[in-house]
């Protein structure tokens, strides 16, 4: 039976969920969720179904949305390979907090960090504003980018004299909350710790897991 009907042949229940602008459907099985994530066997016990509110994320790119079926499926996770992946994979870490599945979770932190250490960059503020947007702090991803966009304006030559900050970056930081607090937090923290490069070192700095290690 589909879209989060009950059925006795457990293994062969189908729930339909919609990604992104598209509205694209993916069928995945009850049995599969159910067993990846805490989240769904407790939003999908004694015979509870999803709204279809709850299987709606059109603010999830269907790439991304892809990408997380792929995982669910045991199906390997390669990492970003340029601007558009590296997008999806940062749609994938939103689900990951949104269902709530640290392994998932942790899995994207390690792919985003070894594609800006193998490239050498540090975020933008679009794509700062975007994780901000979709995640509630404090939160890894947050960190992490925030961090390497500090760790430009301090470390990497301005495009022009006193140019420490591009325009984007300014109007960013212009706008207050949170975003403004974090960076000068991070420019702070670098600043006192020797202006350790977040590119590198340990995964578990940016893992979380919730037994506390």
């Amino acid at each position: 039976m589909h879209a989060g009907g009950s059925s006795t042949t457990e293994p062969l229940t189908l729930i339909v969920f919609h990604a992104g602008t598209s509205q694209k459907a993916f069928e995945i099985h009850k049995h599969i969720l159910t067993t990846k994530a805490t989240f769904f066997r407790e939003k999908l016990a004694h015979g509870r179904e999803m709204t279809v509110e709850e299987r709606t994320h059109p603010d999830i790119d269907e790439f991304g949305f892809a990408l997380f079926v792929r995982w669910l499926y045991g199906g390997q996770l390669h990492g970003p390979k340029d601007f558009h992946t590296f997008h999806h994979y940062l749609t994938l870490y939103i689900l990951s907090k949104r269902f709530e599945i640290e392994e998932l979770s942790n899995t994207v932190m390690d792919l985003v960090r070894a594609y800006y250490r193998f490239g050498s960059m540090t975020a933008p503020a679009f794509r700062i504003e975007y994780i901000y947007t979709f995640t509630k702090g404090p939160d890894h991803m947050r960190n992490f980018l925030t961090t390497t966009a500090a760790y430009r304006a301090l470390c990497e030559q301005p495009e022009g004299p006193n140019e420490w900050l591009t325009d984007s970056m300014q109007d960013m930081i212009g706008k207050g909350g949170e975003i403004a607090i974090d960076f000068a937090q991070a420019l702070i923290k670098l600043s006192k710790n020797g202006i350790v490069d977040v590119r590198r070192g340990s995964n578990y700095v940016f893992h979380v897991h919730s037994d506390g290690r």
